[in-house]
């Protein structure tokens, strides 16, 4: 016998023991066999030691494989948010020309919405990728899951339980509350559609553990006496496979055939939950159902968070320890995921009127050229002055000639050479008082603070900012 494996069972309940076995026999002078002597070498340390590696091995793998996903994406979604910039600004000229009673409104209507849908998918994209800006709040984890069930019950239907289980009703952390109540929106639709329309449950169950607590994750083991906060999401649908279970954080895979789903439900979540500090691990067997457990950093509430009940964003709303709902009500429109924002962000729509321009000069500078010549109409229907430019170098030019000239300077972030962040800077160095407004396609808590220590007065939302541009650079101009 000869390297021969062995998995022991100390007892009945006991961990298993492996051992590597050799045997040979011992003979008399005569060739007779007088005993066999075994060896056994317990390798259980080592045996441990590979599979953790193998693990981590692969867990590096999947998080190399999803960070180069989140880079791509990332870029993607900025490029197609110039795209539907142009479509939504022209779109809204085009309705403007034609008066409210043409015929074509309709269809710029749809146009409109279609355009809309295509800004929400790349906010989820850029969720995916964390490259969406965090407003960081206590926010209280039993409020939001309250006010986000309320919202799910709507779209349940009367054979599916939907069940609240807050063992600790102050379970507090520190996080962007929109975002937080983006993960439970995303995740009781995930398992509602997991039901495939039968009766079961689904739970949310809340707590707080103790950072030596055997399910917290070693990351945070040893870390803040406040513990942790344990969120999971439990259904009764179909399972998972493996092959299923590894490819569900990849942006567009879906399992919904022939259904409405862009495949980012997921992936959104793991982008919160990272960008977020937190950890998310999945359990499934296929016929049984599905539990993700979320693990974030808890904190203890602030004396006077406590004595005003706020809820860090969310309106207010009792926690019940467990709350449990059946009811049958009609469908109800997802939430909608944050706004990206600048420094600040730009406020939602206001209703301008002609002549808002008043004859200000504004100097806008994109790369884009559908851009330039959109944002050029646009203003000048409103009566601004504009000079608008493709080149940094010319734009710069512009302002060196005239220093005084210009009422606003509105520049894109993301072009080859010159960033909008080094042409700003070139400005301001001409003109310390020019009012400079940076428009991105997507905005990092980097590229805010960068923006507000140079001295630009405001980061825009590229998308918002075509729908909303004069109203933005008339409030911009006022100072």
């Amino acid at each position: 016998v000869s390297d021969v494996l062995l998995g022991v069972q100390t007892d009945a309940l006991g961990p298993v023991r492996w051992a590597l076995c050799n045997a040979f026999g011992q003979f008399n002078a005569i060739g007779e066999l007088r005993h066999v002597v075994f060896t056994l070498v317990d390798i259980t340390a080592r045996r441990n030691a590979q599979a953790h590696k193998e693990l981590l091995e692969h867990q590096l793998a999947q998080s190399q494989k999803l960070e180069a996903l989140g880079t791509l994406a990332g870029g993607v979604a900025h490029d197609f948010n110039n795209i539907l910039a142009s479509i939504l600004g022209n779109a809204e000229l085009l309705r403007e020309d034609l008066g409210d009673a043409a015929r074509a409104n309709e269809s710029l209507r749809e146009i409109g919405v279609a355009a809309r849908r295509g800004r929400e998918l790349v906010r989820q994209v850029l969720a995916f990728s964390r490259r969406q800006p965090k407003v960081l709040t206590e926010v209280n984890v039993g409020e939001v899951l309250a006010e986000s069930c309320r919202l799910l019950r709507t779209a349940m239907p009367s054979q599916v339980e939907l069940v609240q289980v807050v063992a600790n009703p102050s379970a507090t952390v520190m996080a962007d509350a929109t975002q937080m109540g983006q993960i439970f929106v995303n995740l009781g639709s995930n398992a509602l559609n997991a039901m495939a329309g039968r009766g079961g449950r689904i739970e949310f169950r809340v707590e707080r553990l103790l950072a030596s607590d055997f399910r917290v994750p070693e990351v945070f083991r040893g870390g803040s006496p406040a513990g942790v906060i344990c969120i999971s999401v439990s259904d009764q649908g179909c399972g998972m496979d493996a092959a299923v279970e590894e490819r569900i954080f990849e942006p567009f895979f879906t399992t919904q055939m022939g259904q409405q789903s862009t495949g980012l439900g997921l992936p959104v979540v793991l982008g919160i939950v990272q960008s977020h500090g937190g950890v998310i691990e999945v359990r499934s067997e296929v016929g049984v159902g599905t539990t993700f457990t979320l693990f974030f950093p808890a904190v203890k509430p602030s004396a006077a968070r406590e004595a005003s009940g706020a809820s860090g964003g969310v309106a207010p709303a009792v926690a019940p320890e467990e709350v449990v709902s059946g009811e049958e009500r009609p469908p109800a429109l997802a939430p909608q995921p944050p706004v990206p924002g600048g420094i600040p962000t730009t406020p939602g729509r206001a209703a301008g009127s002609n002549g808002a321009g008043a004859g200000l000069s504004v100097l806008y500078l994109d790369d884009d050229e559908s851009l330039v010549f959109l944002v050029r109409r646009l203003l000048e229907r409103k009566s601004f002055r504009v000079s608008a430019f493709s080149d940094q170098q010319a734009a710069i030019a512009a302002v060196r000639e005239q220093p005084q000239g210009f009422a606003v300077f509105m520049t894109d972030f993301n072009m080859p050479g010159m960033s909008g962040l080094d042409v700003a800077s070139a400005v301001l160095a001409i003109n310390p008082t020019l009012t400079v407004a940076l428009a991105s396609g997507y905005i990092t808590e980097e590229l805010q603070a960068q923006a507000a220590a140079m001295g630009v007065r405001e980061v825009v939302f590229k998308t918002d900012a075509v729908e909303d541009f004069c109203e933005v650079v008339a409030r911009l101009a006022r100072g």
